[in-house]
């Protein structure tokens, strides 16, 4: 039990000493608590890149770094003495969430697992067992991302058989994220403080009492982390758009390239989120390429090595598909390394719309073209969200946020949201041609 309750206070102190690295953290509670994650991100990216390398896949190489860079960045803290008590109160609180957290779930393992979970869990144990990218799992590359199988397979460096705690506490760290955050968009809506506060809250307790949010928080897949990353990126991003403070960028960079590393298509969403950022009029031309270029780079290195990996690739991810995902991340790029010029403004304006309007072209010329697999896809969907896919009472939560987005008046930058979602959902529909079988969310 020490050990599935030591590995996610390790990820959260990692994640902690990084992200409060930056002076200018733009949220303390939302950075405190939110720690997880960017050690989670950390630990799959270096996996990554010991992995890719060729370098042994080892408790001391995986470990050892992770405590190099915590040293490091403790070091750096110290030097810039910008750890203060309001910081201290934090770290305590936030560390004393995913402890407790993590203890619990270990004392009271209610994992839920598919036949994905498995094959996921077993990709894991394969790089550990093998220490690198052993042939058995190249052609599993293609299909799943290898955030689920570099985090499990940490199990094996740990000694257990599977990583049981760390999605319960995942589920927990967001549910103390989702009420800052939150607040933080509210707020930036021009929602009055105590209604921020409110809501954020009423939202939070709502989402935890829910079947479809428990039944993730113990389901070993990448759906829970997903969406955790997925959100915390938009919502960040449309942070720093609209209250100016770029350091959001930073978490929503960050958020974007560990969403690529947990869905093999997600690039395509990525683009089509990062829209306000690489079209964008208000941004100069160095901030938007900070954003981008990093991204973009990792990404491209990424599905390198996939193409070096994948062979003849699978249904869900072939050489062809790689590389036209990464051609749409570097044209994004390109975009947005354009000079500052007054048309710019014209583009941040038309972008998003014309988007929708060759999301909505494409979609029907797949229809036109291939009408029986739109419609197994359109069933496959259907099914999962109103019957099979036990969303129950979280369909009230989401008809309530529809009901106020039609009520409230209209807010900055709203295109970020409603465009975005739009995108997001016909991108659902048409995966199906994509995957080359019916895409269920």
């Amino acid at each position: 039990m020490l050990a599935q309750v030591g590995f996610p206070i390790l990820l959260h102190l990692v994640g902690c000493l990084l992200s409060t690295g930056f002076k200018r953290s733009p949220d303390a509670a939302f950075t405190w608590l939110s720690g997880i994650f960017w050690g989670l991100a950390l630990w799959v990216t270096w996996a990554v890149i010991v992995l890719s390398l060729g370098v042994p896949f080892t408790a001391l190489v995986m470990f050892g770094g992770m405590v190099l860079l915590a040293l490091s960045m403790a070091w750096t803290l110290g030097r810039r003495k910008s750890f203060d008590r309001n910081d201290l109160l934090w770290f305590v609180l936030s560390t004393a969430i995913i402890a407790t957290a993590a203890t619990l779930a270990a004392n009271f393992n209610h994992t839920a697992a598919s036949f994905d979970s498995f094959t996921q869990i077993l990709i894991g144990k394969e790089l550990a067992h093998h220490r690198g990218f052993d042939p058995d799992v190249h052609a599993a590359l293609a299909s799943w991302g290898v955030f689920t199988p570099a985090v499990q397979a940490a199990a094996v460096l740990i000694n257990v058989d599977y990583l049981s705690a760390l999605w319960p506490t995942m589920g927990v760290a967001f549910l103390c994220c989702f009420v800052p955050l939150c607040m933080r968009v509210a707020v930036a809506a021009g929602a009055p403080t105590w209604f921020a506060i409110l809501s954020a809250e009423i939202g939070a307790a709502f989402l935890a009492t829910t079947y479809f949010f428990t039944f993730q928080c113990f389901y070993i897949h990448n759906n829970l982390p997903s969406a955790i990353y997925l959100l915390f990126a938009v919502a960040t991003m449309w942070l720093a758009l609209q209250t100016g403070r770029r350091s959001w960028l930073i978490f929503s960079t960050a958020s974007f390239f560990t969403f690529t590393l947990l869905r093999t298509e997600a690039p395509l969403f990525v683009v089509v989120f990062m829209a306000p950022v690489w079209c964008a009029s208000d941004l100069d031309r160095r901030t938007r390429l900070k954003c981008m270029l990093p991204l973009t780079l990792a990404i491209l290195a990424w599905y390198a090595k996939l193409l070096t990996l994948i062979g003849g690739g699978t249904e869900i991810l072939s050489p062809n598909k790689a590389i036209a995902l990464m051609g749409l991340m570097v044209i994004a790029t390109l975009v947005a390394a354009l000079p500052d010029r007054p048309w710019r403004r014209l583009l941040a304006e038309l972008v998003p719309w014309l988007m929708m309007i060759a999301g909505a072209l494409a979609m029907v010329a797949i229809i036109w073209r291939q009408p029986r697999i739109m419609q197994d896809s359109l069933e496959a969907i259907a099914e999962n969200l109103f019957f099979q896919g036990g969303w129950g009472w979280t369909w009230a939560f989401v008809v309530a946020l529809l009901g106020l987005s039609i009520a409230l008046p209209r807010i900055a930058r709203q295109e970020v949201w409603t465009v975005g979602l739009g995108l997001f959902w016909m991108l659902v529909f048409v995966l199906a041609v994509f995957r080359e079988n019916p895409y269920r969310t």
